[in-house]
């Protein structure tokens, strides 16, 4: 173990050595990025963590090439075919971070100030940092959350290990969201008896959600924020029902609330419904005489009337006003870059009543959309429609193949379907733009079919293709 840790820090030095050489830029990066690859390729095969009885390392590090890849794509299509760089997700941040970074040589004391975000008044870093930036401040700011300076702070951390080389942080992105997937997969995979393969599929292999966790993007760090929740509360709930190792239980602790800080500051809408969803999970499973039903609607209307009340007392936190506001910005900055995927939606409004009216049209712009679509705006609008076809195809599947469920896998099944709809409904009131809609729904995708995929019964499928091979025989 001492050994491989020397090896490893050797490595480290050696790559931090390689950034100082005056080498060609080009040929630095490719190497840089080559190396970082190779290594994690070797701790994935080496490290115990990453060793299961259905899935072979090989496939795991596969996975892992395929990510790379499809990073690599994402960076000749952001080049080539969209070249304004200062409005594509995986250059405008790792952009603005070579601001911070350099302001760490510069003054470290403000480095770290803006880093943890410990300034109260921005006005004088406004003035000599933040303006050098082009995406620290928002067009339209409000006065909640910026997640813009979250993914800045990240790249500008990641400039310590990279020297500015873009290839390390596109391989450094595709590893925690990789980590992200495989948190997800080993934390539920014991509720999926014989439909593992089919779980890791759903899981690493969701068209869209490989695609877009496979760059520097918001989504890869939240992929990660949600499988760490995942993984360190299905433990936690594993210790409970044994005898308790107080060590462990603080380790998952406080791997715990690390995922719930990275969601909050990463898609602070992502966590407001998981909060729910898992509360009503956890209470049935510890009070499991309450019909399961009667749980959820329980928690999620408490949770819906205590979220209305926090309104009352701050216009900061009224949710209904921030959703609102969303929506407000995402139309004027659809309209000011002439999006070519914005849908005719209804507008909200600073009302409860204009929310329930759009319910029907978010929820369907967001389970079906671009299905009714007959032009396409772009290739991507179009892969979507081919993933959407096949996701009803599925979930149709599953129905046709449903088996009766135990109340624990119930209590399973609304987690994941109440988490994918209101996660939907949020992303349908807020969001008029087919586009994004695409990349912001990749959680409650994953959490759709990982739910129908619990009510199918293995052995009705088994039986069919059994009978399908006889006739073919």
């Amino acid at each position: 173990m001492n050994n491989n840790r020397n090896n490893i820090t050797l490595c480290l030095v050696l790559v931090y050595l390689l950034t100082l050489c005056p080498i060609n830029t080009i040929v630095l990066n490719i190497a840089l990025g080559i190396i970082y690859f190779s290594g994690i390729i070797f701790l994935i095969h080496k490290l115990s963590f990453f060793k299961d009885t259905h899935i072979s390392s090989k496939v795991f590090s596969t996975v892992f090439a395929l990510k790379n890849g499809i990073g690599l794509a994402l960076f000749l299509i952001y080049t080539y075919y969209y070249p304004e760089r200062e409005k594509a997700d995986i250059f405008k941040y790792f952009d603005d971070s070579q601001v911070l970074y350099n302001i760490f040589w510069s003054n470290p004391k403000d480095f770290f100030t803006i880093l943890f975000g410990f300034y109260t008044d921005d006005t004088v870093y406004r003035t000599q940092y933040f303006d050098q930036m082009i995406h620290w401040i928002r067009v339209w700011e409000r006065p909640f959350f910026n997640d813009n300076h979250t993914i800045i702070r990240i790249n500008t951390l990641m400039r310590f290990l990279s020297a500015g080389h873009y290839s390390v942080h596109s391989v450094l992105f595709n590893f925690l969201s990789f980590m992200g997937s495989f948190l997800l997969y080993k934390g539920l995979k014991s509720l999926y008896r014989n439909k593992e393969k089919t779980m890791f599929c759903i899981v690493f292999l969701t068209p869209s959600v490989i695609f877009w966790t496979s760059g520097v993007l918001k989504e890869s760090i939240l992929f990660f924020g949600i499988g760490l929740f995942t993984y360190s509360l299905t433990k936690i709930g594993s210790l409970m029902k044994e005898k308790m190792n107080r060590k462990k239980f603080s380790i998952y602790g406080i791997l715990l609330l690390i995922s719930i800080v990275i969601m909050g500051i990463i898609k602070y809408y992502v966590l407001l419904v998981f909060i729910p969803a898992f509360t009503a999970y956890l209470i049935y499973n510890r009070y499991n005489k309450i019909p399961v039903y009667i749980v959820y609607g329980s928690i999620f209307s408490c949770s819906i009337g205590f979220a209305l009340l926090l309104g009352t007392v701050s216009k900061n936190l009224d949710i209904i006003h921030i959703f609102y506001k969303k929506q407000d910005d995402f139309i004027r900055h659809a309209i000011v870059e002439k999006t070519g995927s914005m849908l005719d939606v209804r507008y909200l409004d600073d009302s409860v009543l204009s929310f329930v009216k759009n319910m029907p049209e978010a929820l369907i712009n967001t389970f079906f959309q671009p299905l009714f679509l007959t032009e396409f705006s772009s290739p991507f609008i179009l892969f979507a429609w081919f993933e959407n076809l096949g996701v009803i195809l599925f979930v149709l599947t599953c129905l046709w193949l449903y088996k009766q469920i135990s109340n624990m896998n119930k209590n399973l099944f609304l987690l994941l379907f109440s988490f994918t709809t209101l996660l939907y409904l949020i992303i349908g009131w807020t969001i008029p733009v087919l586009g994004a809609i695409v990349r912001y729904k990749i959680p409650g995708l994953v959490t759709l079919l990982l739910a129908f995929l619990l009510i199918t019964d293995v052995n009705k499928w088994a039986a069919i293709k059994h009978k399908w091979q006889k006739k073919r025989g």
